[in-house]
């Protein structure tokens, strides 16, 4: 597959742009989303609404205008035919860019209308772009890959209804309600525009990534995998939207079914030739992540007892799409494609795919590994620590770009190329990289060495963090009641309210968890629950379990704990635990009775946790910290 070895046909009498330029100004905008999101993830704790903005400035921001750009380039290439004016194409991407930064502004100061206006105006320019590639798809020559164009205009005509339910959801709707329209926006806008979007563009581009020919019959596949995803899509949006929950099931498997079946050309492809490249190896763990995270959800759907119960699920399956689907793609893709487009003869591509190429095999061990650890039940700061390596290895690709575009070791020409020739085909274009098997190896080995050094490091500074996992379940020996008591909750000023629940014995206790801080909390508890990570605004529900006695619960970030944000649930009408103390026997431990053990009671001493936060009691006479003066005459000695 020729790769732009020829010029495109421009309309008489209008000027062409220069196709590198072109690429420069399109892209630039996707870049400034990814830098945007960088800095959110370092100063998250002083930026309002940051966990919502690390998730859409990548999806809103940066693959939107990627796949806006792309599309559009792709179609192009796929379509035989005259190429339009590329200043319309530049209109869009400037009237989506300002509905992007309406929608962000209108988050950040919390004025709906803003979100509403920027969310109609991302919806029409997506819908625009549809309408285009469409009417140039209809009039196109048939070609070979011509129909994956439509995956292009199914997945823009998602979009606008993924922003409306976007909006809705921006006006702070409760309960079940919120949950269904969460999956809504989900399917369709990360299933459905990036899904659709990214699954047709691989279908040739990993084939061209690896350097070889296209599999035996994936020309089928591309002209009939669009519809079992598109079917997938609405039949999840469409369960969600009315409630229908075994509807949404359903959808979840057709869309599955649909991945695999086109991923099964890709399988062939990768099996005939091993990715060795960071663009194809990100390619290929995108894929896996995407099916990772929708079976995931459709384990979680189908254990689910209710839409509520559901919620969390999807809030724990968005940053495994996002960071390992979304991202990973986004950064190989831009890896492979930047350096062709831009052009400058064979030498320049190869020293710009060296560049962005570099420690391919540390950075995607660093995400794909750092991304698993930090799904596990692990403590508190493991995951922030493995969770900080995925941005690394994410954003690494960001100076590489640096590099590769502006550095003078990548545009200078050492002199001529051995095959001389100007044109470029897929074959060239990978070329720059190392392939030494004992190198790759070598850097595989290391990262995955920094994520092990993170773990136990994290596991050193907070090993408390660890002790949930070693105490028994609350509900042992207790019966169900099959009641359910919900309990609304907030964390602010370091402290969950309330900060003692009473719960009937046998109960499944519910919280509905809003963080009303101004920083992360959480709440885990000794049964397992977790609520995850809540930035300031975010809520969520925790479903406790059975509880059969009392249970603790705290915030694990680093340090909380530590401060008084704890939790007691008290299981009411519980038989006393096993060993309890009865009739005042003496409860002294093992040291009761020993010589020269005793050492009075609890009471005598401070309170083993002394709480800094604590409200004095009424009695309290506070005392001054300034010594007086002394006496007149007094000498020191």
């Amino acid at each position: 597959m020729k790769i732009g070895s020829a010029p495109p046909v421009v309309p008489a009498g209008k000027t062409p742009m220069n196709r590198a330029g072109w690429h420069m100004r399109a892209n630039a905008p996707a870049v400034f989303w990814l830098v945007a999101l960088v800095v959110v993830v370092l100063f998250h704790r002083n930026i309002p609404v940051s966990g919502w903005l690390m998730v859409h400035l990548l999806l809103l921001g940066a693959v939107t205008n990627s796949i806006l750009v792309w599309s559009w380039h792709f179609a192009q290439a796929l379509l035989r035919g005259p190429t339009p004016d590329n200043r319309l194409m530049i209109a869009r991407l400037v009237l989506l860019n300002a509905a992007v930064v309406t929608v962000v502004a209108g988050m950040v100061a919390d004025v709906w209308v803003l979100v509403l206006a920027g969310s109609i105006g991302v919806g029409l320019v997506v819908a625009w772009h549809a309408v285009v590639l469409g009417l140039r798809a209809r009039k196109a020559l048939a070609s070979r890959f011509g129909p994956t164009v439509w995956y292009y205009v199914s997945a823009c005509l998602l979009l606008p209804v993924g922003a409306g339910v976007g909006a809705a959801l921006a006006a702070g709707p409760g309960g079940e309600l919120h949950t269904r329209l969460l999956l809504v926006h989900m399917s369709v806008n990360v299933l459905g525009f990036v899904g659709l979007s990214v699954l047709g563009t691989l279908m040739t581009l990993l084939p061209t990534m690896l350097r070889t020919r296209v599999a035996d019959g994936a020309e089928t596949v591309a002209r009939h995998g669009a519809v079992p995803l598109l079917v997938g899509v609405l039949a999840i949006a469409g369960g969600a939207a009315a409630g229908v929950m075994v509807l949404s099931v359903l959808g979840l498997l057709v869309y599955i079914s649909a991945v695999i079946y086109i991923c099964i050309p890709l399988a062939k492809v990768v099996r005939a030739k091993v990715p060795v490249s960071f663009a194809s190896l990100s390619a290929v763990a995108a894929l896996a992540w995407l099916l990772v995270a929708l079976v995931w959800l459709l384990i979680l759907a189908l254990a689910a007892p209710n839409w509520e119960g559901l919620h969390r699920g999807i809030e724990v399956v968005v940053p495994v799409l996002a960071a390992g689907f979304v991202a990973q793609v986004l950064g190989g893709a831009l890896t492979y494609l930047v350096p062709v487009v831009l052009g400058g003869g064979p030498a320049v591509l190869k020293r710009r795919t060296a560049i962005l190429d570099r420690a391919a095999w540390f950075r995607v061990v660093l995400i794909n590994v750092g991304l698993l650890v930090s799904l596990l039940p692990v403590p508190s700061i493991v995951r922030v620590g493995t969770t900080f390596l995925v941005l690394i290895g994410l954003a690494w690709f960001l100076p590489l770009l640096g590099m590769a575009l502006f550095s003078r070791d990548a545009r200078a020409v050492p002199g001529p190329v051995a095959d001389g020739r100007g044109a470029l085909d897929s074959g060239t274009a990978a070329a720059g990289y190392d392939t030494a098997p004992r190198k790759r190896l070598g850097m595989a080995a290391a990262g995955l060495a920094v994520v092990v050094l993170v773990i136990a490091a994290g596991v050193l500074a907070d090993p408390s963090a660890l002790e949930w996992q070693n105490q028994a379940g609350a509900a042992t020996g207790v019966v169900a009641t099959g009641e359910t008591t919900t309990v609304d909750m907030t964390m602010k000023n370091m402290r969950f309210h309330p900060d003692k629940v009473q719960v009937p014995a046998g109960n499944k206790l519910v919280i509905n968890l809003v963080n009303e801080d101004n920083m992360v909390h959480d709440l885990v508890t000794e049964l397992g629950a977790d609520s995850g990570r809540l930035y300031p605004g975010e809520r969520t529900v925790v479903d406790v379990g059975v509880v059969g006695a009392d249970v603790a619960g705290w915030c694990s970030v680093v340090g909380h704990r530590q401060q008084g944000m704890v939790l007691s649930i008290v299981a009411v009408g519980a038989p006393p635990a096993a060993g309890a103390d009865s009739g005042g026997a003496d409860t002294g431990g093992s040291d009761a009775g020993m010589p020269g053990m005793d050492h009075g009671s609890a009471m005598d001493g401070p309170p083993a946790t002394f709480d800094f936060m604590n409200e004095p009691a009424a009695d309290f006479t506070p005392r001054s910290a300034v010594l007086p003066a002394l006496p007149a005459g007094t000498g020191t000695s």
